[in-house]
């Protein structure tokens, strides 16, 4: 077979995985439509909510519309600048969960806020980069250095759930779901996008030219999926324990929060 009929075949094993991430994208849509009507768009308007109604919907026709054109996306720069644009969006949308786990501290969102302009700067440098070369380096180095963020962020994570489960004075106390559940999903999803993050920049290093962009649709999907999940099954387990009067958040889980700061944190995700 020659080289020409390998690129096509190669295109066309691209365009098959987007329709895959797309037809995805669909079930899960529909699977959660009355979860997602119940939570996010009867809640009210806020940061949260318009990350969540854009990453869901943008992504969902920003495949679509690929698929119709059927553009070969590699090394072109509006595939790194929407690339970059969706790092920026669930990386602040992680930040901000984490910045609940520690209360709201103020040098936790400067941090937050230095990290994720940094990420922003180098997003912007990349787009920059691309359209002038025609090197692949340029989004590796953006991709590793998202990678690298989500590993500060599981630290911290990690860091704040044995700071909080595991004092040996309240050992005996059970922990409310709703902590529990946001330590547990938040870990469990940093460490699938670390995975996916890796695998894409395998792919654009190592890849034939045709198929180094055959990751992106799956990273995206993926992210925007578990991220959705994490918002949405937050809420319900929030709005389960504001209900079952057992349930209540005690002043030494989750950052001294009572009832009402679990409340605040309901609000923030």
């Amino acid at each position: 077979m020659d080289s020409l009929a390998v690129t096509a075949q190669d295109l066309r094993l691209d365009s098959y995985t987007a329709a895959a991430c797309l037809t995805l994208l669909t079930y899960d849509t529909f699977l959660n439509l009355a979860l997602e009507h119940r939570y996010i768009w009867e809640s009210k308007w806020g940061l949260i909510k318009c990350l969540y109604l854009w990453s869901r919907y943008g992504t969902f026709l920003e495949i679509s519309l690929d698929l119709l054109t059927e553009q070969n996306e590699n090394l072109d720069p509006a595939t790194c600048s929407t690339l970059a644009e969706f790092i920026a969006i669930y990386s602040g949308l992680v930040m901000v969960r984490t910045y609940a786990l520690y209360g709201r501290s103020k040098k936790v969102l400067v941090f937050f806020v230095l990290m994720w302009l940094s990420i922003g700067a180098i997003g912007t440098w990349a787009v920059v980069n691309v359209k002038e070369s025609e090197s692949t380096q340029d989004i590796n180095h953006m991709m590793l250095h998202f990678s690298l963020s989500n590993v500060v962020i599981v630290l911290l994570t990690l860091w704040k759930a044995l700071h909080t489960f595991h004092r040996p004075a309240e050992s005996s106390l059970k922990p409310s779901r709703l902590p529990t559940n946001f330590y547990r999903e938040g870990i469990l999803f940093y460490l699938v996008m670390l995975l996916c993050l890796i695998l894409v920049v395998v792919l654009q290093s190592d890849a034939p030219e045709a198929l180094k962009s055959i990751g992106h649709a799956p990273l995206r999907v993926i992210h925007l999926i578990l991220a959705c999940q994490l918002v949405v099954h937050i809420r319900v387990v929030a709005s389960e324990d504001e209900t079952n009067s057992a349930a209540i958040i005690t002043p030494i889980v989750f950052a001294n929060f009572t009832r009402e700061k679990g409340r605040e944190l309901n609000s923030i995700v």
